[in-house]
């Protein structure tokens, strides 16, 4: 793992003694892409849910943990003052080929 890192997320609800869990990769861009130049991380989500019955607690469908990343993504990049990748979305976008020809 000398090239991206692995992270467990853990949620405690108190109320309910109820813990939930998932794991996520996050992965350099640079290497992801083969490419040196490009910046920031992609964060792979791992999560496991039960298939005889719905969570009562914390993150009750996958569409939130989607939306948690993207508020991650959010805070990231306008703490970087990256304000326009946000309109991208989860996209990555690469130089283009002009841009990367040195002269």
């Amino acid at each position: 793992m000398s090239k991206y890192y692995l992270l467990e997320q853990e949620h405690f609800y108190p109320d309910y003694d109820y813990y939930q869990r998932s794991v996520a990769l996050l992965i350099p861009t640079a290497y992801a892409f083969a490419d040196p130049e490009a910046s920031g991380f992609i964060l792979h989500r791992i999560t496991f849910w039960k298939t005889d019955g719905t969570v009562t607690h914390g993150k009750l469908q996958i569409e939130d943990f989607g939306a948690e990343s993207m508020n991650i993504k959010r805070l990231l990049e306008a703490k970087a003052g990256n304000l326009k990748s946000f309109d991208r979305g989860m996209s990555y976008l690469p130089k283009t080929p002009e841009a990367l020809v040195t002269n």
